[in-house]
């Protein structure tokens, strides 16, 4: 994981970089260059009113009235506590809840002026003689 924009330009251009092509041909080449900044997405917790519905429908199917008629195959009383202890259980799972996917939060673009400027900072060794490409 990259933790500046300064190390993802510098990852950018050594990936473009080529062996006879001089680092600043290579700057201009891939600039203006667009860094982006990301972040673990927020989860949401799921819906307790779905599971609450899919245990009703269940319910219905298996033990209902054969004629459709369902709607008091659970009471009132029960379908919210049964959704109260959904939701409870859900946060308690969303405390352990691992986030791997990722969003854009930012997006820059740098000039040939900016990334050359960092790459000269950051990766001197890259620029030691103009007229040289590099190895």
């Amino acid at each position: 994981m990259l933790e500046s924009p300064e190390e993802a330009i510098g990852e950018a251009i050594d990936f473009h970089a080529e062996k006879h092509t001089p680092i600043t041909e290579t700057i201009r080449r891939y600039t203006p260059l667009a860094i982006y900044g990301y972040a673990p997405m927020v989860a949401q917790t799921p819906d307790a009113d779905y599971a609450v519905d899919h245990f009703m429908e269940t319910l219905a199917d298996e033990y209902g009235d054969p004629d459709g008629d369902t709607n008091d195959i659970l009471t009132d009383e029960a379908c919210a506590t049964l959704k109260a202890a959904i939701e409870a259980a859900y946060e308690e799972a969303m405390k352990g809840v691992r986030i791997w996917s990722c969003e854009v939060i930012e997006t820059k673009t740098y000039s040939t002026q900016d990334v050359e400027k960092v790459l000269r900072e950051d990766e001197p060794e890259w620029f030691k003689d103009e007229t040289e490409v590099r190895p």
